[in-house]
């Protein structure tokens, strides 16, 4: 299984609009034509086991933040890493009594508020299995806060306002490369 290249045009005041999905070649070259705007570039449909670990341009690393693309030119120098070092947070979710609650959305979002918005990588949901279990895989490295609420709407997750209300409640932890955690939280009403 190869991957594709996104390049997705990014209002940068609303949610992500379209995208464009380019197959990569065997030699690792992908072309993506006639993109203009900000653009967010991923990669997705990647083998089993792996992960974006990066997007660069001309030594720039855009992974995180879109690049102004003006439509007119030809951009070359775009490098996409993947990496097999994966992360992975599991965990349970208890009420005030510390019974098991089986209907949550655990939040995981970075600590850094300069990381939250929409298209984050940086922000996950995981929601739990018939053992009431929850898992989110695939975080960049970094410190992080989770939150399991009784209810959010789909995609609120992404709102900052909502996400500077409930970090003080959150649960703090660091993943490194590689590297898992095992969440036990309480539900949380907002």
């Amino acid at each position: 299984m190869r991957p594709r290249v996104m390049a997705r045009p990014i209002d940068l005041e609303v949610q992500p609009i379209g995208g464009r999905f380019q197959p990569v070649a065997e030699d690792g070259s992908f072309e993506v034509a006639a993109i203009a705007g900000n653009v967010l570039v991923r990669a997705v449909g990647m083998p089993p086991g792996w992960t974006l670990k990066s997007v660069e341009y001309n030594g720039l690393d855009i992974t995180d933040a879109p690049m102004e693309f003006k439509g007119t030119e030809e951009a070359s120098g775009v490098l996409v890493t993947l990496t097999s070092l994966r992360t992975e947070v599991t965990g349970s979710v208890s009420d005030d009594r510390g019974q098991p609650v089986k209907d949550y959305t655990a939040v995981v979002f970075s600590e850094d508020s300069v990381r939250w918005g929409a298209e984050s990588r940086f922000i996950k949901v995981g929601r739990p299995d018939q053992d009431g279990r929850f898992k989110i895989d695939d975080l960049p490295p970094g410190d992080y806060l989770a939150v399991a609420f009784d209810y959010v709407q789909q995609g609120e997750w992404h709102d900052p306002a909502l996400l500077e209300r409930i970090r003080s409640r959150g649960r703090s932890f660091r993943l490194a490369a590689g590297g898992s955690q095992v969440l036990d939280l309480k539900i949380t009403r907002y």
